[in-house]
């Protein structure tokens, strides 16, 4: 987590690795990229609010998933709209746009199967009668198995 480095002004300084966004810097209260608070109520509350779910943001890249719950709070505030970048269990954790994954786009208007817009309170599209749900496995990525590719020791050719 920390290291002495040798600073040219004053000797020796604790350089600290902020826990959630990895920045390396002097020990402080807070980190100066991020704002998160080094604390360890801020972490437990970071923690607690943790999950498989990831917003892209070119200014902070490093920063740790959210839960489900978390994000529809942020699509509420209108944190995360229809046109947000995300990945999580439903993508298989690739990126896409927010309208098109399923779990969430429907609490933005849209059905990620047909794009028709829809009520958020709905639990079915009325175009395609695809179900709505919820992702509420905190700690499961979504990630597909792992299948062997041609080139592994396992793998087989030709599939």
């Amino acid at each position: 987590m920390s290291k002495s480095v040798e600073n040219g002004r004053t000797g020796k300084a604790k350089v600290v690795i902020c826990p959630y966004c990895g920045k390396a810097q002097v020990a402080a209260a807070s980190c100066a990229a991020c704002a998160g608070e080094f604390s360890p109520l801020s972490r437990q509350a970071t923690q607690n609010e943790m999950g498989p779910w990831f917003i892209r943001d070119e200014n902070q890249p490093f920063r740790p998933g959210i839960a489900y719950e978390r994000l529809l709070a942020m699509i509420d505030d209108d944190r995360v709209t229809r046109y947000t970048i995300l990945r999580g269990p439903t993508t298989g954790q690739l990126w896409t746009v927010a309208k098109r994954v399923p779990c969430v786009a429907h609490h933005l208007g849209d059905c990620h199967a047909c794009n028709t817009k829809i009520t958020s309170h709905l639990t079915s599209c009325p175009n395609c009668n695809v179900r709505f749900g919820a992702w509420l496995e905190r700690n499961h990525l979504g990630l597909p198995e792992i299948r062997p590719l041609p080139w592994d020791p396992d793998g087989v050719e030709g599939d």
